[in-house]
């Protein structure tokens, strides 16, 4: 049994050296891509409308990347859906007949998740000072528990919590998040942790395969089809488009792609190599966006709605006669930030 977290003790983390780093982020990289398939439930909190309300999900994951992440309760939520083939992630909101596919989306090779990882673990050990409490069981499975202090308070939606890693595969079994000005005690802003884990999970060769009824209403798009520009993008549409006035180092926007479907709606291709990160805009019909799952988040003057489902993160909000939703596998506070700043 792998013991990586023992690196921890031999610098202190508030004063990490670049050198320090790539040992995490190379035996954080080492760890995952060992994993080659796990099956297991999970409960979060602070998603529903009662924070204390407890989301049920069911979690399937095999090497490389696939994943199925379904709702079990509450019964109103039953069967919503994430799932990532290795080429198409669709979500799917079965009581709302409503799903988004986007296709075209290939799974990263071992270097660039690799590099993926290197560059989250940077941004992590630069945002956070990290502890380590000692091991714990979570769902039968060893952790090595860490209490994670941001290193400035007042950076936006970077939150005092707790996380239980995996001691053999390096993912959070248990998370825990504290919200600012939360009194001891208090709710989690957000908490996940699962009640059961099983790796070296059997995968039935359909686990992946997610037909939708022919009367849903489904936005599609496809990053394999031919681009557009910023300029067409923008006479075509019937709505006013919004783009980030900053994106992290080395991002950029590298294409634009209409939607497969009558209704104007464009996306925007952010990311880099292992780092997924997009941008889909449409017309917003309905002033105030509402959703049933999903943690309020402020943006500004306006509120959005987070959600977590397998490595992606999805934020939706509405600005004017435009509705957004960004999707990466970043972490949320720079999902968050990246958010503040569209306009």
């Amino acid at each position: 049994m792998k013991r990586w977290w023992i690196l921890a003790l031999t610098l202190p983390l508030t004063a990490c050296t670049a050198l320090f780093a790539q040992a995490i982020s190379s035996r954080v990289s080492d760890d995952l891509l060992s994993l080659e398939s796990y099956s297991g439930e999970l409960i979060e909190t602070g998603l529903l409308p009662d924070p204390t309300a407890e989301l049920k999900k069911r979690v399937l994951y095999q090497k490389p990347w696939k994943v199925r992440v379904e709702v079990e309760a509450p019964a109103e939520r039953a069967g919503d859906l994430y799932v990532y083939d290795g080429q198409t992630l669709t979500l799917w909101w079965p009581k709302e007949l409503f799903g988004v596919r986007v296709h075209g989306v290939p799974s990263p090779g071992d270097g660039a998740i690799r590099a993926h990882l290197k560059r989250e673990t940077d941004q992590n050990l630069a945002a956070y000072a990290f502890n380590l409490v000692g091991e714990e069981q979570v769902a039968g499975a060893p952790c090595a528990r860490w209490k994670v202090l941001p290193k400035d308070p007042a950076a936006p939606y970077r939150m005092e919590h707790e996380s239980w890693m995996h001691a053999d595969y390096s993912i959070p079994l248990r998370m825990s998040f504290r919200g600012p000005g939360a009194e001891e005690g208090a709710a989690p802003w957000y908490a996940m942790r699962y009640t059961s884990f099983q790796d070296k999970a059997a995968v039935p060769p359909d686990a992946f395969a997610l037909s939708l009824p022919k009367n849903a209403v489904v936005f599609e798009w496809d990053w394999s089809d031919e681009g557009i520009t910023l300029a067409a993008a923008r006479e075509t549409m019937n709505f006013t488009l919004r783009l980030p006035k900053a994106l992290p180092e080395g991002f950029q926007l590298s294409k634009i792609v209409r939607g497969r479907h009558d209704l104007p709606m464009v996306s925007f291709r952010l990311g880099q190599g292992g780092t997924w990160l997009s941008l889909t805009e449409n017309r917003n019909y309905a002033g105030q966006l509402s959703m049933p799952v999903g943690r309020k988040v402020k943006l500004g003057e306006v509120e959005g709605y987070l959600n977590f489902m397998g490595p992606f993160a999805v934020l939706s909000w509405a600005l004017g006669d435009c509705q957004l939703t960004l999707i990466g596998n970043l972490s949320f506070p720079q999902l968050l930030e990246i958010a503040r700043g569209v306009e």
